[in-house]
């Protein structure tokens, strides 16, 4: 009997055998208890589980037989994929969330501390290894080099594309509870991104628990129960922000930074452009608009930290040219785009050229959310005002002069120096 190769996913990353120059698929022995392949590649799995292989992947010591039928009822109920004669794939995922969590912590470790070649990568280092292993080279005792493909190794690019999956990016998402905030994150979540949601406090904000409640299951309870005393406050949760109960475990998006502090430095924005946040209060007004691009520079400014503490590569917001805001415009939002590449980050706009409201509430619906907005009132906010060219050049000529210095001493000082 032929030995068995096997390609092994653990979580988020994928467990090959390397061999220095090239990756490969597990190689797992013939072991005397097992009369198949599949026999052998399930006795394997449980030897890596309790830590018991050798560098040639036999077991150290010797297996209970109870433990070990146990054992291998336990892993058999998640099914071997075959990809072709001899050659497995194999996905721990169900088996992982069934085991307790020191089980997981053993079994992580196990891979860990293994004697033999077993390495983990995720889905990129795969494809890297892989593009890279097709040449090999060995050198004469003359040391002039011979170069020569590769024909041995099974595990290849298009097996990697079939077989696995490329990790979940994860996006930070400026979230207000509005929808236009809600739609771009049912389309991102629909694109294959891990949606999560970061919510500002700039110190003008009425009904701030308010999109808590339509938003995530991560609302304030304290909140809620003062409005329902006598509900069943995750059935509330639920009808108000999935009317079909189906789509609530679909979409459970995380608030993972919750009323982020940006008073500081929204007040810096405004001081460098000579008012202070709270005058000029006058309908559509220049001063209302350049206060508002203030607001959301402030908040990039304090996202783009968080991403890059947390190793996030993008940020995405709800942003609508229809609405007429100059902050929402394609003239301000390519610079933005400009300086978040500066930090290695892309801003993705989902509904960017939305225009019909009633189309954006029947996509929420169709998609089992509330159609209903339950964003935050701030005291600031003015409606949007027409404007000329040339009151856009003007705002575009302040931003150039007073915002974007600011934006890039605050993000990272040498950047601002570079600019200089």
């Amino acid at each position: 009997m032929a030995n068995a190769k096997l390609l092994l996913k653990l979580g988020n990353f994928y467990v090959v055998q390397d061999y220095g120059a090239k990756i490969d698929y597990i190689t797992i022995p013939n072991y005397n208890y097992c009369s198949s392949n599949e026999e052998s590649i399930y006795l394997f799995l449980m030897l890596l589980c309790n830590g018991n292989l050798d560098k040639h992947n036999n077991a150290i010591l010797p297996v209970d037989s109870k433990k070990r039928d146990a054992f291998l009822t336990f892993l058999k109920k998640q099914p071997l994929i075959k990809i072709e004669d001899n050659t497995y794939f194999y996905d721990l995922f169900a088996p992982l969330n069934a085991m307790d969590l020191v089980s997981k912590k053993e079994f992580q470790a196990s891979v860990n501390r293994s004697p033999g070649d077993l390495m983990c990568c995720d889905y990129y280092e795969l494809q890297n290894r892989l593009s890279n292993q097709n040449l090999l080279v060995h050198q004469l005792s003359d040391n002039s080099p011979i170069i020569y493909r590769d024909t041995h190794s099974l595990l290849t690019s298009e097996v990697v594309e079939k077989y696995c999956t490329k990790p979940k990016e994860t996006v930070l998402l400026l979230y207000s509870g509005g929808r236009d905030s809600m739609l771009s994150a049912v389309r991102l979540h629909n694109e294959g991104y891990n949606v999560c949601f970061i919510h500002f406090d700039n110190g003008e904000m009425i009904d701030a628990d308010w999109p808590f409640i339509y938003g995530s299951h991560n609302f304030n309870r304290e909140y809620e129960r003062k409005i329902y005393p006598n509900g069943n406050l995750d059935d509330i949760i639920i009808k108000k922000i999935f009317p079909d109960n189906s789509k609530a475990e679909e979409y459970g998006f995380p608030i993972i930074f919750q009323c982020v502090d940006i008073k500081d430095t929204f007040k810096k924005l405004c001081d460098a452009c000579g008012f202070a946040p709270d005058e000029y209060l006058e309908h559509g007004t220049l001063f209302s608009e350049l206060r508002c691009l203030c607001c959301r520079t402030a908040m990039y400014i304090e996202t783009i930290k968080l991403a890059r503490t947390y190793g996030y590569k993008y940020i995405a917001e709800g942003a609508r040219e229809s609405q007429l805001f100059m902050v929402e415009q394609e003239e301000i939002l390519t610079e933005y785009k400009k300086l978040m590449k500066l930090q290695g980050i892309e801003l993705l706009l989902p509904v960017i050229k939305e225009t019909d409201d009633q189309k954006i509430i029947n996509e929420l619906l169709a998609a089992g959310l509330s159609g209903k907005p339950g964003e935050a009132k701030c005291k600031l906010g003015r409606a949007a005002m027409e404007k000329s060219k040339f009151m856009k050049d003007l705002i575009l000529e302040v931003f150039e002069r007073a915002i974007k210095p600011v934006f890039l001493q605050s993000v990272d000082v040498r950047y601002y120096t570079l600019q200089k």
